[in-house]
């Protein structure tokens, strides 16, 4: 591709680029990708040299000042995460104690009725067989065996 064949007029992408390359400024009007860029390095390039100096360092500067706050921005953001996960934590031991206490005292009281019907209907064969009822009525009237009944009254005397 020959720039000498380029007649001056950018008409496309291309051509605006092919207009840089031949003149090295850019056309009062541009569209072309990448030469926004372009533009900003050119406005560099004209600066003298203490201008650029200046302007190197207030680019250094910028630099440094977004490393700042980025860095103060990522601690604050792990300190943010290591906290609300602590304060999780604690917040869940919080409900999980509040809901296990109350699974306790459920299971609490299921046993314990469970321990007094067993308690009440030992009571029960000990005071019939005390009266005389045979052990294999006391055994079919509360589905045990006759050596169940057996062991509960010998627990009893």
């Amino acid at each position: 591709m020959k720039i000498n064949n380029f007649d001056e007029v950018a008409k496309d992408s291309l051509d605006e680029w092919l207009y840089y390359f031949k003149h090295s400024s850019l056309p009062q009007r541009y569209h072309a990708k990448g030469l926004t860029e372009v533009a900003e390095q050119l406005k560099i390039d004209a600066m003298d040299a203490a201008t650029k100096a200046k302007y190197q360092k207030y680019l250094d500067a910028q630099l440094f000042t977004e490393s700042a706050l980025e860095s103060a921005y990522d601690n604050g953001l792990f300190k943010g995460r290591d906290l609300g996960k602590k304060e999780g934590m604690k917040e869940g031991m919080k409900e999980g104690m509040k809901e296990g206490k109350k699974e306790g005292k459920k299971e609490g009281v299921k046993e314990g009725i469970e321990l007094g019907e067993l308690q009440e209907r030992q009571k029960s064969i000990v005071k019939l067989a005390s009266v005389g009822i045979p052990h294999d009525t006391i055994a079919a009237a509360f589905s045990i065996s006759v050596d169940e009944v057996r062991a509960i009254l010998s627990r009893k005397h």
